[in-house]
């Protein structure tokens, strides 16, 4: 899998997971993509991946764990 680190050095992996695109549906909790309009799978990989801004500001902590 693809990898991407963000400014403040945190690896991410390129995936739905990590992607600003993704939503849930309301009723049923399904992940899905809000540009493709469809469901998708947490470890899908697309074209249009861009890195979610929660893990884009996750950065080291005080105490050497993730903070995001």
């Amino acid at each position: 899998m693809k990898t991407f680190r963000n400014k403040f050095g945190i690896e991410v992996n390129i995936c739905c997971a990590s992607c600003q695109f993704k939503d849930y549906h309301s009723k049923t909790g399904e992940r899905i993509c809000l540009l493709k309009e469809q469901p998708v799978d947490s470890k899908d990989i697309c074209d249009d991946w861009h890195l979610s801004q929660g893990l884009e500001n996750a950065g080291l902590g005080d105490r050497k764990k993730i903070k995001i």
